[in-house]
């Protein structure tokens, strides 16, 4: 196994006031020190919209394995900053939505399409540090993703896909409906209408994962065979992990090959791609799955990962696929969000995080818009001078209608 190889020391100018720094360098999560876990949980672990936990240890070498992409794994903790990077050939006009231009990028982010960072810092000065260090020591083109609001550097700043957060202080599910003002409730009720028969069934949750996600060892191939009756009490979590617990074992769950050509479909539809998932990443998933029939032809499915945080129990969309030939019968898209949230609702979460995409159907909801940014360096002053005056040209274009939601 590959251990750690330190960079070069950063001198930065004694103007900044700021010290020498050592960065470690592990070419293996595997390789990565508790330290690390222990860091996170400090310096990460309260972000509104969560996200620690797609920066541990346990998922960073599930991610390795079934996602290798030239993950490196960077850490110091004098100057209170750890973050991840990967290889990936970058669209820089994917928001731009005209032409292709894919040119080689480290990441700094998750390697997989969450919108979590792949950061963390003691105190603003480690993202300084950070920026500095990058134009040093990162060869080429360097991209910061999926940036939290008030959490800049000082780089060339763009904006990305916003998240979507809707918090959940309501009873039950008929709480939240009750809720809505009458033009969204009524488009809630004639969703379910068209959704009525389709059968939603857990496939299965990895129950050992050494996350800091919940972990129900009841729910595991539990069906539930309508939508609008989910009140299994198995299916309620037990939230006894903590964010620094290490891996032990593994297992996998049953997630079913009719499945993935669903994901790809959506993937390659999609005008935001990233990283396109093999099947082993659903397959050894460490969460939830659901799958919803109709008829016995799958129409959907969804995954999703249970977070603690200091406010209670976070819960993220992850990832999904759809038949998209079914999406106006069954008003498919609408009812996976409903169905997220009845769920969330149900097992006693806090929050749901319905991630990036999709903005207006997630903003009916009610959910929350969280801002995300981009940032890029180069190690060429002359690019990254130029990338400076063209980075907003090619940011993401936000969706600005409000939705009065609630009453």
């Amino acid at each position: 196994m590959t251990g750690p190889v330190k960079s070069k020391t950063l001198r930065v100018e004694a103007a900044a006031n700021l010290p020498q720094i050592e960065f470690q360098c592990f070419e293996r999560a595997s390789a990565l020190p508790a330290a690390w876990d222990a860091c996170l949980a400090e310096w990460r672990l309260g972000t509104p919209g969560g996200g620690a936990i797609y920066l541990e240890k346990a998922f960073l070498e599930f991610l390795e394995s079934v996602n290798p992409c030239g993950q490196r794994y960077w850490l110091s903790e004098d100057a209170g900053v750890l973050f991840v990077t990967y290889e990936l050939k970058l669209n820089l006009l994917n928001f731009a939505r005209f032409g292709r231009l894919a040119v080689p990028a480290a990441v700094i982010g998750v390697p997989l399409s969450v919108a979590a960072p792949g950061f963390a810092t003691r105190e603003p000065e480690g993202r300084l540090i950070m920026a500095r260090w990058i134009r040093r020591h990162l060869k080429g083109l360097t991209v910061i993703l999926n940036v939290p609001e008030g959490e800049g550097f000082e780089l060339p700043e763009g904006l990305t896909l916003s998240s979507y957060v809707l918090p959940l202080k309501f009873k039950d599910f008929d709480a939240y409906v009750a809720a809505l003002r009458s033009p969204y409730r009524r488009q809630v009720k004639r969703a379910l209408e068209a959704f009525d028969g389709v059968e939603t069934i857990g496939l299965g949750l990895v129950t050992d994962t050494g996350l800091g996600l919940v972990s129900d060892p009841n729910f595991n191939s539990v069906p539930v065979t309508n939508f609008n009756s989910v009140t299994d009490p198995n299916l309620n979590p037990v939230p006894e992990l903590n964010v620094v617990n290490q891996l032990e074992s593994k297992s996998c769950q049953a997630f079913e090959p009719d499945l993935y050509p669903l994901y790809v479909d959506v993937f390659n539809h999609s005008k935001d791609q990233l990283e396109k998932l093999e099947p082993a990443y659903f397959e050894q998933f460490p969460g939830r799955t659901f799958k919803f029939a109709h008829n016995s032809r799958p129409l959907a499915f969804v995954q999703t990962l249970d977070e603690l945080t200091p406010a209670g129990i976070l819960r993220h969309f992850v990832l999904g696929g759809f038949d998209r030939s079914q999406l106006q019968k069954f008003d498919l898209y609408r009812n996976l969000l409903l169905q997220l949230i009845r769920e969330a609702i149900d097992d006693g979460c806090t929050a749901i995080n319905l991630g990036q995409t999709a903005a207006e159907s997630k903003s009916k909801t009610g959910a929350l818009e969280q801002l995300k940014y981009l940032y890029v360096a180069h190690s060429n002053p002359i690019m990254h001078k130029l990338l400076g005056t063209l980075v907003k040209h090619f940011s993401y274009q936000r969706y600005r209608t409000k939705h009065h939601v609630f009453k």
